[in-house]
């Protein structure tokens, strides 16, 4: 039984490593889903035992009441689909481009990375969520506009030194997964930042 369990690990990394050079972005589509699905489950977790220490009364709280099935899923599409798809491709075309991983190399990769893709990717997501949201496209860019600047300094502070990791040890079939990981993290961020415009635009409906 404890050499069943010792193997298991092994033969679940080996299939996975396989999966990923027969089909490289369906696996990494899958991977994001997977985790872009629990990432926000966790999320809402903590938020929900804030709120409830708080007192307040809200959709999202604790396990054993209602989740935002909804927000979930707008979450774990984001990051199967759009995400993984644009970060694979990226990644390829930054190794392509700009081989290797000497200090120099990964520095001047986490630069492009930051100075292109982090940008372009992240001036999608708050628009996307609005819209999935059932907002119209001026309350979409509004939200862009209010949000994106915090958004990026926030992605600023952390995904360089993600990426130092990601572009030095990383192979580069894993490397989307490894960000998706990382991600997981990420999302708190993106998903307070998104939760955050949602109330102010409740409040701004409302008020």
């Amino acid at each position: 039984m404890i050499e069943i369990l010792q193997r298991f690990p092994r033969r679940l990394w080996s299939a996975f490593d396989e999966s990923t050079k027969r089909r490289p972005l369906l696996t990494k589509c899958a991977v994001g889903f997977v985790l872009g699905t629990t990432g926000d489950l966790g999320v809402q977790a903590m938020e929900g035992r804030q709120k409830s220490t708080q007192g307040a009364s809200d959709s999202l709280q604790t396990a054993g009441t209602r989740i935002d099935a909804a927000r979930t899923t707008r979450i774990a599409i984001w990051r199967a689909t759009l995400h993984t798809t644009f970060a694979h491709h990226w990644f390829n075309l930054l190794e392509r481009s700009v081989p290797g991983s000497a200090p120099a190399l990964v520095a001047k990769k986490i630069f492009l990375d930051q100075v292109f893709a982090s940008p372009f990717l992240h001036v999608f997501f708050l628009p996307y969520m609005a819209l999935a949201e059932g907002h119209t496209m001026e309350e979409a860019v509004g939200r862009t506009r209010e949000n994106f600047v915090k958004l990026l300094q926030a992605s600023f502070c952390y995904w360089p030194f993600v990426h130092c990791i990601t572009f030095s040890v990383i192979p580069l079939r894993h490397r989307v997964a490894f960000v998706n990981i990382a991600a997981v993290f990420w999302m708190a961020t993106l998903s307070a930042l998104n939760q955050t415009a949602r109330e102010a635009d409740r409040l701004g409906t409302t008020g």
